[in-house]
C-alpha cells in the first residue's frame, strides 16, 4: 500500500500539468541591475519556453560604451537563449555598434528575481517530499 501512495505522489510532482506556462521576470536597464530590478514585472512565457534567463549586453561604438541589463523568458525549446524579438539590443541612438553577450538561465517560476539566479522553491519542496516519501518507505 504504501508503494502505490509514493508512486502516486511521485507522478503528482514529478509530472508537469499540461496547462502550465512557465512565468519569468521581465525588465531592460541601461543603468544598472537595481534599476532594471525596480522595473520588473512577471510575464508569463509561452508553453515551449523552458527557462527563464538574464543577461548583459556590452555595446561598444568608438570609445563610446553602453551596457543593457536584462531579464526575459527563454525561448522556445532553447536551452539558454532569448527569442529574436525579445532580445536587448544596443541603443540606436549610434550606428555600427559592435557588442559582448553575457547570460545565465534557470528553471522554474520567476527563478530569475534577483541579480543572481537562484534555485526554484518548487524544485527544492519536492525534492524535499521525494526524500520524506523515500524515509517513511523503510519505517513502515
Amino acid at each position: 500500500m504504501m508503494k502505490v501512495i509514493c508512486i502516486i505522489a511521485i507522478n503528482l510532482l514529478v509530472i508537469p500539468q499540461a496547462t502550465d506556462c512557465l512565468s519569468c521576470y521581465k525588465c531592460t536597464s541601461e543603468v544598472s541591475w537595481a534599476d532594471c530590478n525596480s522595473k520588473m514585472t512577471k510575464t508569463s512565457c509561452s508553453s515551449g519556453s523552458p527557462n527563464c534567463y538574464e543577461g548583459v549586453l556590452t555595446c561598444t561604438a568608438g570609445d563610446v560604451t553602453k551596457t543593457v541589463f536584462f531579464k526575459r523568458c527563454g525561448k522556445e525549446g532553447s536551452t539558454c537563449d532569448t527569442t529574436r524579438q525579445d532580445t536587448a539590443s544596443c541603443p540606436s541612438s549610434i550606428a555600427g555598434w559592435s557588442y559582448s553577450f553575457s547570460n545565465q538561465c534557470c528553471t522554474g517560476d520567476n527563478c530569475n528575481p534577483g541579480s543572481t539566479l537562484k534555485i526554484s522553491f518548487v524544485v527544492n519542496v519536492a525534492c524535499l517530499v521525494l526524500v520524506l516519501l523515500y524515509a517513511l518507505m523503510y519505517i513502515y
